[in-house]
C-alpha cells in the first residue's frame, strides 16, 4: 500500500511540474483493472477515461501599463542607439581630422629639418640656386610659427 501511495505522489508531482508546459492541454485519467491510476495526453481507447483541462495562470506583466512601459523602454533604446551612431560618426570624423592634421604637422617638421643644411632650388636652366641665410631663417621661422599654432598636442 505504501508503494501505491508513493506512485500516486510521484505522478502528481510530475503533473504539477508539467502543468505549465501543457498550457490549456487536455489530460486524460483512468483507473485500470488493478486500480492503478493512469494519465495521458492522448485519449484512452474506450469511454472509461475522465477528461479534464489544465488551465494555466495568465502571464505576469501582460496588462496595458506593462505594454506602455515596454514601449517607452524600446523608444529609449532606439534613441540611445541613434545617439551612439551619431557619436560614433562624430568620433570617426574627429579621428580623420586629427590624422590629417598629424600628417600636415609631420610634413611641416620634415620641411623644417631641410633648413638645417644648405637649401637650394632649381632654376629653369637646371642650375642650383642656393638660399641665403636670411631666406632660410625667414622660411624656417614661418614653418615654426605654423607648427606652433597648428600642432599643439599632435
Amino acid at each position: 500500500m505504501k508503494k501505491r501511495t508513493a506512485n500516486k505522489r510521484f505522478i502528481i508531482f510530475i503533473l504539477l511540474c508539467a502543468a505549465p508546459l501543457l498550457a490549456h492541454a487536455e489530460l486524460y485519467k483512468r483507473v485500470d483493472k488493478n486500480g492503478n491510476i493512469e494519465f495521458s495526453d492522448k485519449p484512452f481507447p474506450g469511454d472509461d477515461a475522465e477528461t479534464f483541462e489544465i488551465k494555466t495562470q495568465p502571464k505576469i506583466g501582460q496588462d496595458e501599463s506593462v505594454r506602455r512601459i515596454n514601449e517607452r523602454v524600446d523608444r529609449l533604446r532606439e534613441s540611445q542607439a541613434e545617439k551612439k551612431k551619431i557619436d560614433d560618426t562624430a568620433r570617426q570624423e574627429k579621428e580623420k581630422l586629427l590624422s590629417k592634421q598629424k600628417r600636415a604637422c609631420d610634413n611641416a617638421r620634415y620641411e623644417l629639418r631641410k633648413f638645417d643644411g644648405r637649401v637650394y632650388t632649381r632654376e629653369e636652366n637646371g642650375e642650383r640656386s642656393y638660399m641665403t641665410d636670411e631666406e632660410m631663417a625667414h622660411h624656417s621661422s614661418k614653418i615654426k610659427e605654423w607648427i606652433k599654432s597648428n600642432c599643439k598636442g599632435v
